[in-house]
């Protein structure tokens, strides 16, 4: 989305050096394309995600019973802990998973670095 603000930025410049749009202005166009671009990412997102947008997020951590009574008391959503076991250091562990909209994704983030600044 960087390169096609970039080009937008480039093209509506260049349209208003040379004058190549004698019936509109070439801001009112660039304004345009910058709305037509945020649309159609939204649009795409919307296909890609759907439109439920909600996350299914696994929390692998130490301190799994706090950042579980967290989710449920705090957030006000369920969660289920897995028992897994990691490869590397084989470590028995409880994996949280949780699903959260894309809104709550940002408070579940901030209440995890709260409890464990330094997830697994």
């Amino acid at each position: 989305m960087i390169i096609d603000f970039v080009v937008i930025s480039l093209a509506g410049f260049i349209i208003q050096i040379k004058n190549l749009s004698p019936d509109r202005p070439a801001f009112a166009l660039t304004l345009y394309a910058f709305f037509l671009l945020f649309i159609s990412a939204r649009i795409i997102d919307a296909i890609i995600d759907g439109f439920d947008y909600a996350r299914a997020v696994y929390i692998i951590s130490d301190k799994n019973q706090e950042i579980a009574d967290k989710i449920i008391y705090k957030i006000s959503r369920g969660a289920t802990a897995i028992k897994s076991r990691g490869l590397y250091k084989n470590i028995d562990r409880d994996v949280i998973v949780t699903i959260v909209t894309l809104r709550e994704l940002g408070t579940l983030t901030e209440l995890i670095k709260e409890i464990d600044p330094e997830p697994l």
